[in-house]
């Protein structure tokens, strides 16, 4: 059984093909999970914490992420992931692909 998140079948398409959504398009959770290989927990935990932006209210009941915002801050935890590997430091094993997000809600 696989421990990373999987986006909802209906919202598959979109995440599959995020890389050909134009900026202006919307996501919905599922999908920015998916992205971000988080539980629905754990990614409002990093919206509180700034680490994923916000979404947008799309309607009373209905939330949804610019895919433009969230490839600015994909982008910027790549940028953290080229710094650790320059540096010659290497993230937990636990956690290869989001080193920046690594000190998220750790105590100094």
């Amino acid at each position: 059984m696989s421990t990373k998140a999987q986006p909802a079948a209906q919202y598959l398409p979109a995440f599959e093909n995020f890389d050909q959504l134009p900026d202006s398009a919307y996501v919905k959770q599922p999908v920015v999970e998916a992205l971000y290989t988080c539980s629905p927990a754990t990614l409002w935990r990093r919206v509180g914490a700034g680490l994923i932006p916000p979404p947008d209210k799309l309607s009373p009941r209905s939330n949804g992420w610019k895919v433009g915002r969230l490839r600015k801050s994909l982008s910027e935890v790549g940028a953290g992931d080229k710094a650790l590997t320059a540096t010659g430091k290497q993230p937990d094993a636990d956690n290869q692909r989001r080193p920046s997000l690594l000190t998220e809600g750790t105590k100094k």
